[in-house]
């Protein structure tokens, strides 16, 4: 029934609904037959406290006259305190988190395409750098381009333009994630480089070293911005506040989902610099946020700064048992990829035993749990892969 409703009034996205959510408690969902399913994807990463968290759902009871959007031509003093909130997350990941600068956005998406504004202010019509897949032939982050492929052996995920070298327009050039493959695209017309630091094709679960130093260096010399996108992985999901932090110092950070616990938010950081001397020059469109946001934000940030030892000792726990069970694990903290013959197969055994993952490739499904779920939990989890696993 539900779904006759949902073809006749919703545009359909990559995937089709599963299923229809009626409660969600912790990490717990319910659907409209009242089945449970322990969700071990926290919707995608973005409840990082879990759904219904009682901190955030007190707040919400208690402050819907803060629900309202301010424009950029007003400020509130909540806006001021996450952006000092967020200074102090980025001074513990080593960073001078005074001199920042923060630009909020209604999500990940938003912040990154903020960033590329940004970079291409810097360097007009230059051209943006990242690593393939992309998905998409015309345009990243909603900056539109044709996408070129960069001489890479794999090709994206969609058929990439074939464009002129001597085009003068802005070009994104995605290519395959190493530091040759950098060195053979970033040149003068090189406005940024734009990546995430995880990549959970490879054991770490973090690009290698290597790359970082690279992106790092060509930037430098090309007198381009180096972006970091963390808006899937950053906030404290895999134990740290930012997953470069140890190996690179960014021009830009971009980071979203985790960072409203639930609510829409994300936030461009501006740390060079050369990142912030056009700032001013960005786009008044994107509503400045408004308070009950967050609010949210730094009740999420208070509480996630007390379970960093909780979310590596978790992590690490559910890497162990896995490994155990023979499965291959990469990722950091309670962001994991699982290898499997048939990630599809696995994620449809796993539903029909009362559990949700996430696949993240055809060999692998991927986990981002609540930042607070406990063992007790995720040893069902467990159980299920140890029969999956024989």
């Amino acid at each position: 029934m539900w779904r006759g409703r949902y073809e006749h009034a919703l545009c359909q996205s990559i995937h089709a609904p599963r299923m229809l959510i009626e409660r969600a408690d912790g990490s717990v969902l319910t659907n409209n037959e009242g089945d449970t399913f322990l969700d071990l994807t926290a919707g995608g990463g973005a409840n990082a406290l879990g759904y219904n968290n009682p901190i955030i759902a007190n707040y919400a009871a208690a402050n819907t006259h803060k629900l309202f959007e301010a424009t950029h031509h007003f400020a509130t003093e909540e806006q001021i305190g996450l952006a000092t909130a967020i200074q102090s997350c980025l001074t513990e990941s080593g960073y001078v988190g005074a001199s920042s600068r923060v630009r909020f956005t209604r999500s990940g998406h938003e912040a990154n395409r903020a960033a590329l504004e940004i970079a291409l202010q810097f360097k007009p019509r230059g051209n943006i750098v990242t690593f393939l897949p992309v998905h998409s032939d015309s345009e990243l982050y909603g900056v539109v381009a044709p996408v070129y492929d960069g001489g890479a052996n794999v090709a994206s995920e969609r058929p990439v333009s074939s464009v002129s070298a001597a085009s003068t327009q802005t070009r994104i050039i995605a290519v395959e994630p190493t530091a040759k493959a950098l060195e053979n695209v970033v040149d003068d017309d090189t406005a940024t480089i734009i990546f995430s630091p995880m990549d959970l094709r490879s054991a770490t679960g973090v690009v290698d070293e290597e790359i970082f130093q690279r992106a790092s260096a060509l930037c430098e010399r090309f007198k381009a911005l180096l972006i970091m996108d963390e808006t899937h992985i950053g906030m404290g999901r895999t134990g740290d506040w930012f997953v470069h932090a140890p190996y690179v110092k960014a021009d830009i950070i971009t980071v979203g989902r985790g960072l409203g616990g639930g609510v829409p938010l994300g936030a461009t950081l501006l740390l060079s610099r050369r990142a912030k001397q056009d700032s001013d020059r960005l786009s008044g469109l994107i509503p400045a946020g408004n308070p009950f946001s967050f609010d949210i934000s730094m009740l999420v940030i208070d509480e996630i700064r007390k379970i960093f030892g909780q979310i590596n000792s978790v992590g690490q726990w559910l890497r162990d048992e896995l490994s155990e069970c023979g499965y291959e694990v990469s990722g950091k903290g309670l962001l994991l990829g699982i290898r499997t013959q048939d990630a599809e197969f696995v994620q449809q055994q796993l539903q029909e035993r009362g559990i949700i993952v996430h696949v993240g490739a055809q060999d692998r499904i991927e986990l981002s749990p609540p930042l607070n779920i406990s063992i007790d939990h995720l040893q069902l989890f467990i159980d299920h892969m140890k029969g999956l696993a024989n």
